[in-house]
């Protein structure tokens, strides 16, 4: 949405899968003047279309991402925009990949169930009646973590428990994305676990490089280059950005981090909103925003304070403004 604010384009929708296989419309949009597409993993794998008795990153599939992809290919754009943050999966792009022709089978040639949890019995990977639209498409996955695919750091360990996993299933979770490493790297010729970003929304980061032969990049990086920032940036005193929780996690190239870095370069103060902050002096250090401001309390969920909070914290954010403001404003 923000890229098609800024740069123009289409809106399109499509009837998909949601993570348990049931029937969601989910919209996509095509960038003005160029063939390019940008699809979301939050519009049809999102945490928000889940229950929270229904999060359970075993059963969960990225099929729905895999059928945008293959709708926007199949409607003649060339390069697809994949924006993976708010999944609801652990899956590795598995079922991404699924609905763009991958098969994948157990040791008795089976198809493997939907999910991450059934990877652990991976014997095979099938690439025979792969989309042939994937041959010249160029795929990059828009990512805001550093995560590899499995690990300490990786999807499963650091991020499956929010998207309903127990100990347990975590651990199963880890040696499923290690099988399907080890199986991609022998049956596709194709690797890519260790790098940054591949655990992103469950390793979808993982998927896009060894199925669909995309690149991943900073998604704050590329948003920011393609609204023209730094142009737009320049006629201003003050910028104000924002996240739910301003945190460890914002440091890994979170839309924060980035608009923070952008407009330093520029001599600008950021101002930031957020829900929460954790590890508030240590990240004052390492993040160097002049003020934050922090709508709820730690460990409660922000949302009802919101407009409580704000109508107290608005007042120092205009007159910071307004005591930076020039004749030369943009808005």
């Amino acid at each position: 949405e923000a890229l098609v604010f800024h740069c123009g384009g289409s809106r399109y929708r499509t009837v998909t899968w949601d993570p348990l296989g049931r029937t969601v419309e989910a919209g996509w949009y095509g960038l003005a003047a160029e063939k390019t597409a940008v699809v979301e993993i939050a519009s049809c794998a999102g945490l928000p279309l889940l229950e929270p008795e229904e999060r359970n990153p075993l059963v969960t599939s990225t099929r729905g991402l895999g059928v945008l992809i293959k709708t926007a290919l199949e409607q003649g754009f060339q390069t697809i925009l994949v924006a993976l943050g708010g999944s609801a999966t652990n899956d590795g792009g598995t079922g991404m990949a699924r609905a763009l022709g991958y098969r994948f089978l157990d040791a008795e040639g089976r198809a493997l169930e939907e999910g991450g949890g059934s990877l652990i019995r991976l014997t095979r990977i099938d690439a025979a009646d792969v989309s042939p639209e994937l041959r010249n498409a160029e795929i990059i996955g828009l990512v805001d973590v550093k995560a590899p695919l499995h690990g300490p750091r990786g999807a499963s360990r650091v991020y499956a428990k929010q998207k309903g996993a127990t100990d347990a299933d975590v651990q199963a979770l880890e040696q499923a994305m290690i099988r399907l490493a080890e199986v991609c790297a022998r049956d596709l010729g194709a690797a890519g676990d260790d790098v940054a970003g591949a655990g992103a929304a469950g390793g979808v980061g993982f998927g896009i490089l060894v199925f669909l032969d995309g690149k991943l990049t900073r998604g704050i990086t590329e948003v920011l280059e393609r609204i023209r920032f730094r142009e737009q940036a320049q006629w201003s005193n003050v910028v104000i950005t924002g996240e739910g929780s301003i945190d460890i996690q914002t440091l890994q190239g979170k839309t924060v981090q980035g608009v923070v870095e952008a407009a330093g370069t520029l001599g600008i103060e950021v101002l930031a909103v957020c829900g929460e902050m954790r590890n508030g002096e240590e990240l004052q250090r390492m993040l160097p925003l002049d003020r934050i401001f922090c709508t709820g309390e730690p460990g409660t969920d922000p949302a009802g304070r919101l407009r409580e909070r704000m109508s107290q914290v608005w007042p120092e954010i205009r007159e910071r403004v307004t005591q930076n403001l020039t004749t030369r404003c943009y808005t």
